[in-house]
């Protein structure tokens, strides 16, 4: 019975891949994963659903993904299923970013950190997988729009990516860049009357090497002097018109993305 039950679910696995989108044969994969559990174990089930979620995610069903990344952890939150676990949970993370729901994404990230770092805490190893997980609770709270705890990510980010020697690169452009420049954009559509509080905010950012970002947060202070003092070293900005490059930089892409309504 155990023989035919593992041929069937790599059967299956197969299968799945071509047919994603069908309530029928998610019920029968529902089955296997209770025939599985009775049969061997709460993990293999949970492995069953962990499939099936990743199937579903990569053909860009995030709310049927989050159904069965969510059935998975339930069966996986065990101590001897930890690295499928943070699979899980990394699946979690991304299909509840693609539906907007940050915060939901952030808790899931939060808690794949946790058992990525297990390894660092016990032998003083950092994993990439780690690194990623805490680059992308940095950039969730970027999106969320808090700013003091965007920060703590982010220096926990940069300090442990050199220990991996990880620029994570995109495009050939560093990933510090890349944040960088998001939370430029991120500053300059923050209400004023919260950016016009952070007068401490500038020297805070050039401490965490984020230049570019406190860059824009000067221009919303009216520190243009100053603006113009560095860009005589510098050169970042082209000529003194400095309201039509912010108002470009504003109006980047990652704005669009950004949660409304969420003060420093």
């Amino acid at each position: 019975m155990i023989t035919l039950l593992l041929a069937l679910k790599k059967l299956l696995k197969s299968i799945g891949r071509l047919i994603v989108d069908e309530k029928e044969y998610d019920d029968l994969i529902d089955l296997i994963a209770t025939i599985s559990e009775k049969r061997n174990s709460e993990i293999s089930a949970g492995e069953v659903f962990l499939k099936r979620g990743i199937q579903k995610l990569d053909k860009g069903l995030f709310k049927d993904s989050v159904i069965y990344f969510g059935k998975s952890v339930m069966k996986l939150a065990k101590e001897e299923s930890q690295e499928r676990m943070y699979i899980s949970l990394i699946g979690l993370g991304y299909a509840y970013s693609h539906l907007g729901l940050i915060w939901a994404s952030t808790n899931c990230f939060i808690s794949a950190a946790i058992i990525s770092l297990k390894e660092w805490f016990e032998s003083n190893k950092i994993t990439k997988r780690a690194v990623n997980c805490i680059k992308q609770i940095t950039l969730n709270e970027m999106l969320i729009g808090r700013i003091p705890i965007f920060l703590s990510w982010y220096e926990m980010y940069s300090i442990l990516s050199r220990q991996i020697n990880d620029s994570g690169s995109n495009d050939d452009l560093p990933d510090e860049v890349l944040i960088d420049g998001c939370l430029g954009t991120r500053l300059l559509t923050t209400d004023f009357q919260e950016v016009s509080k952070q007068t401490r905010l500038p020297d805070t950012l050039q401490n965490c090497g984020l230049w570019m970002s406190r860059k824009s947060l000067l221009f919303l202070l009216g520190q243009n002097e100053i603006l113009k003092e560095e860009n005589s070293v510098d050169g970042l900005l082209e000529g003194d018109n400095y309201d039509v490059f912010f108002s470009q930089w504003a109006n980047q892409p990652f704005r669009n993305q950004i949660l409304p309504k969420n003060p420093i």
